[in-house]
């Protein structure tokens, strides 16, 4: 067994047996404790409790990395592996990961995550501010991750106000990135909403796929990935509300030699194709798109707002008129039994950089300010 980075040698693990392992951590006191349970040959599911004493245990051990301002969960195993062919015997099982928030001077656990390998639950994550920090060579930006073999770079441009934009110095033309949003919204209503301000023209085709957008999926769309060939359509097919802005013809005989500037406002249909408006676009100017949506009926109402030339932050106002809209449009793809909207995913393909780079530079598509929030539903009763 290992504790804080320490192996301690305990002859009653017994192979084939399950353990159930309790750590209480004292964020303040940088200190952990730890039980060891022996369950027996039956796992215990995510909501059971060991019964008897622990065959180990210790008290206030010290953390490993003390000075740490976040915590995340990871698991290794470096050996004790088997095939499928050979004896589960020769497999080491992680199941039911569960955690628990308690603060000072509290008596009632608040479940903050669980994990039984079936079913996952997060619940509401702490607003986090954006960085470049975690940028160079991996997935990053405030904890995006790479999708659909995609070697752009998510980047943020701009000063006080910064947007989103690909980053395009290797070479590449299309980003593919998704972050989870920390909760599955599985019922009532929501707002989706996002700013995109589209470049002058774009400059490669990606086919249909051409443009900018996001996406609001499940699980199954975070998880997919080019790369697992199994999941390839996941991330390509399971998002629910999908909008952005784009070039509507993409054929190189219409337009001159990898050059479309004919940028269009859409949304994707049930068949996954592109549902164009007609509305002229500027583009030197930001479009707000607010998708409004009832969960469980799966259907959603997409207004999108011209913010005009300057650049919007978070607070401004929407317009009085509405540039476009669409009512009652069905999700892409139905939630299936047991998934909630949980993440988000935002491509741009066919965009590269123009030099030089600028906060207004016309070769760039940017997205800003992304919000997810509850709508309030149905009618006060005051009891007196």
């Amino acid at each position: 067994m290992t504790i804080g980075g320490s192996t301690v040698t305990h002859g009653g693990v017994q192979t084939g047996h399950w353990y159930r392992v309790v750590q209480t951590v004292d964020l303040n006191a940088k200190t952990f404790d730890s039980s060891f349970y022996d369950a027996g040959m039956r796992p215990l599911a995510w909501d059971e409790s060991p019964s008897g004493n622990p065959i180990y245990a210790c008290t206030n051990a010290v953390l490993k990395n003390p000075n740490a301002a976040d915590i995340s969960c990871f698991a290794f195993f470096i050996g004790g592996a088997a095939t499928v062919s050979e004896s589960r015997a020769g497999i080491i099982f992680l199941d039911n990961i569960r955690v628990w928030k308690r603060a000072a001077g509290e008596d009632d656990w608040a479940s903050v995550y669980y994990n039984d390998l079936d079913n996952r639950v997060r619940y509401n994550m702490p607003k986090t501010s954006c960085t470049l920090a975690s940028l160079p060579d991996v997935p990053g930006l405030d904890g995006w991750v790479m999708r659909n073999r995609t070697f752009g770079k998510p980047t943020l441009f701009g000063g006080a106000n910064p947007a989103f934009g690909l980053d395009s110095a290797n070479g590449s033309t299309y980003l593919w990135t998704m972050q989870s949003i920390g909760d599955a919204l599985t019922h009532g209503k929501i707002r989706f909403r996002a700013d995109f301000r589209p470049p002058r023209e774009w400059t490669t085709t990606h086919g249909t796929s051409t443009g900018g957008s996001l996406m609001l999926g499940n699980d199954l769309m975070f998880m997919g990935n080019r790369f697992d060939t199994s999941k390839l359509p996941d991330c390509l097919t399971q998002f629910q509300i999908r909008f952005g802005v784009g070039p509507k013809a993409t054929n190189l005989s219409d337009l001159r030699h990898y050059r479309f500037p004919d940028n269009k406002l859409f949304y994707y249909n049930t068949s996954g194709n592109k549902t164009f408006f007609t509305n002229t676009v500027d583009w030197t100017h930001w479009y707000r798109f607010e998708a409004e949506s009832d969960v469980r009926k799966g259907t959603f109402n997409l207004k999108v707002y011209d913010m005009g030339a300057t650049h919007p932050e978070l607070a401004t106002p929407n317009p009085q008129a509405v540039f476009a809209h669409v009512e009652n449009a069905p999700y892409r793809m139905p939630l299936a039994e047991g998934q909630g909207l949980s993440a988000i995913c935002a491509t741009i393909l066919g965009n590269e950089k123009e030099t030089p780079w600028t906060e207004f530079d016309n070769g760039l598509c940017y997205i800003d300010n992304i919000e997810i929030t509850r709508v309030a539903s149905g009618s006060l009763i005051i009891i007196r």
